[in-house]
């Protein structure tokens, strides 16, 4: 997939994404794509750098983000547990909610 055509590829969805321990969400919005439980972020300059997360669970389910400042309405996030154990956020408008949750579908309904 060619770096323009991420945002328009079916199943993916804007979002912005961070370490569970960091205070603050970053100003660029990324784009993600679930494979499986494989969690694909595409960002940096012209979205040329692409991410693989494997994502063994949840952390925590879906709760609001008032703090992160996405287009597209009010802002959701979840927070993933990765294969190396590590806990990361991502924040998605409320409407992707479903789909951020991807292969964890209980996350959505909240924590």
């Amino acid at each position: 997939m060619e770096p323009a055509e991420v945002p328009r590829h079916p199943g993916v969805f804007p979002c912005k994404v961070k370490r569970a321990d960091d205070e603050r969400w970053p100003r660029t919005t990324s784009y993600a794509l679930w494979v499986h439980d494989v969690l694909l972020i595409h960002g940096g300059p012209a979205l040329v750098k692409t991410v693989p997360i494997g994502v063994t669970g949840i952390e925590r389910g879906r709760r609001p983000a008032p703090d992160v400042k996405l287009k597209g309405g009010d802002p959701v996030s979840i927070s993933f547990r990765s294969d190396d154990a590590s806990v990361f956020e991502v924040a998605v408008p409320s409407r992707f909610a479903a789909t951020l949750a991807g292969p964890f579908p209980s996350a959505a309904e909240g924590s």
